[in-house]
Formats: C-alpha cells, structure tokens, sequence
C-alpha cells in the first residue's frame, strides 16, 4: 500500500504486488497507519482524515481536519484514530469522545 503525490491510495496484494484497488484521497498521502480488521488511516494535503477497509476498497469513517498545513501524521488502533493538525494532537474514540491537545509554543 502507497500513497502520495499522484493524490490516491494505491493497494496492492503483497504476494503478487499486483495493484487491488487506487481509491482517490483529494490532495497529495503524507501518512498511512495500518489498523486493525483490515483498516488503514490516511492524512496528508486534505481537509480530511480517512479511514478505508482495504478489503472492500470503502470509507469507514471520515473526519475533519482544520488549518492550512496538512496532516503529517496519523495511527490507527483498535479503538481511536490520532491525528495531528497544526500544532494539536486529535484523539477521535471509538466510542465516540474526541479530546484534542495543543503545544502553545
């Protein structure tokens, strides 16, 4: 699986490296986290934070990101997705809460 400036998630079956499904992201895949169930989480130069079953190629869940750089990083577990923006970490949980914390500096 890969991502990148061609703007889409490109994955690949890894016995064969043949390509499975290139599902377009909208802006240039800074970061990808493998998750749990076959999931994986994706940020970068878009105003959003995504996460796609690898499986069926299907957005599971999208979630906004707000400022004017991209997301650089993202990780995936069994129950949140972490993300930064600007100079703020974002926890989103499965249950629902969301908790953010910034640097001041």
């Amino acid at each position: 699986m890969h991502g990148g400036p061609d703007k889409q998630l490109t994955v690949r079956d890894a016995s064969t490296g043949r390509v499975l499904h290139e599902l377009p992201i909208g802006g240039t895949v800074w970061c990808l986290s493998i998750g749990p169930a076959n999931r994986c989480a994706v940020s970068g130069e878009f105003q959003l934070v995504q996460v796609v079953d690898l499986e069926s190629a299907g957005l599971v869940l999208s979630l906004p990101h707000t400022g004017e750089n991209p997301s650089y990083s993202v990780a995936l577990t069994e129950s949140a997705v972490i993300y930064t923006q600007e100079n703020t970490c974002v926890r989103y949980g499965r249950d629902g809460s969301t908790y953010g914390w910034g640097d001041p500096s």
